[in-house]
Order: structure tokens, then sequence, then C-alpha cells
């Protein structure tokens, strides 16, 4: 993941959040989605379409409580295109 990783605590687990600025948010889900072989003229469309939704998701605020715009899921736009991984935290 690129930009700044984030972690807090919940009651319910961890929670991460990866901060990233808006124009490599919408590369990673262009070739997460689309991927980077399409036609420019396809390219140009998911680029469109990718901003106008991750724009409106910010305005609705629905991940407020969590500190987050959009998430990584097909709940929203495909960031990164990673299978889910497990990592364990030790305080020792």
């Amino acid at each position: 993941y690129m930009g700044e990783l984030y972690l807090y605590r919940e009651q319910s687990g961890m929670v991460v959040v990866n901060q990233v600025d808006m124009e490599n948010y919408i590369a990673a889900v262009i070739s997460s989605e689309i991927g980077e072989e399409s036609s420019l003229e396809a390219l140009k469309a998911q680029a469109v379409c990718a901003r106008t939704y991750a724009w409106k998701q910010i305005q609705e605020q629905r991940l407020h409580e969590l500190e987050a715009d959009v998430d990584d899921t097909v709940n929203f736009q495909v960031y990164g295109n990673m299978e889910p991984q497990i990592f364990r935290c030790t305080t020792e």
C-alpha cells in the first residue's frame, strides 16, 4: 500500500487506515478494477467514475466513525486488489 498506515485499537479489534492522496487512490482503483492493459478510453472513463464515486462517499461520510472516507473492498471500490491477509501482532 502507498501512503501512510495508521493503526488504532477498538473494542472489536485493530483498525488499519491507509491514508493516500486521491490521485494515487484512483490509480490503484483503476488497475484493480479494470487493469492497466485496458484501452486508454476505458481507463479515462474508469478514472472519471472512480473519482466521482470516491468524492460522493467522502461527502456522505459513511465511514466517519472509523475516521475513513472509503474502504478497500468491493463494498466501495477495489483498492489494491490483494487477497485478505492476516497479521499477528504481539506485545513482546
